[in-house]
């Protein structure tokens, strides 16, 4: 890595750049906030239509369950694309830790650096097959033969 750093280092701006571009997210969260803004503002005509009028109560009742599970569907959507924009902010640190520590050192490690090990490395994965995986916080993931 350290031969290569300056390559690395280049290649990781273009992966953070790419990993910080939350447009289509933003877009999507527009979208599925204005749908949540006139499922609301339907679930709140249908109770007024009910507590104003002689409505079949069990049409109400379909209708206003019906609207409430389409609120809670755009609800987890919302969730869901906040869950992937933590995501992609936790990859991002985890990168710029990486480069951090990547680009602290000048020469070739000889020895084991528990920094480095701790600032770069995720989880060792033990396979059954007798392989282990190194996954490293940028995502990489390299399997070694024990």
């Amino acid at each position: 890595m350290i031969e290569n750093k300056e390559e690395i280092l280049r290649g990781y701006e273009d992966i953070i750049q790419t990993l910080t571009d939350t447009s289509k997210l933003d877009m999507e969260s527009i979208k599925l906030q204005n749908e949540l803004e006139i499922v609301t503002e339907m679930i709140r005509n249908c109770v007024e239509e009910n507590a104003h009028k002689a409505l079949n109560q069990t049409e109400y009742e379909e209708k206003y369950k019906a609207l409430v599970e389409k609120y809670e569907s755009i609800k987890k959507g919302l969730e869901r694309i906040n869950d992937k924009r933590f995501e992609q902010s936790a990859k991002k640190e985890n990168i710029l830790e990486f480069i951090k520590e990547l680009k602290q050192r000048e020469d070739l490690i000889t020895d084991f650096d528990e920094e480095l090990w701790l600032g770069t490395v995720d989880k060792v994965v033990m396979n059954v097959d007798g392989k282990i995986s190194f996954v490293f916080k940028d995502g990489m993931e390299v399997e070694w033969d024990i």
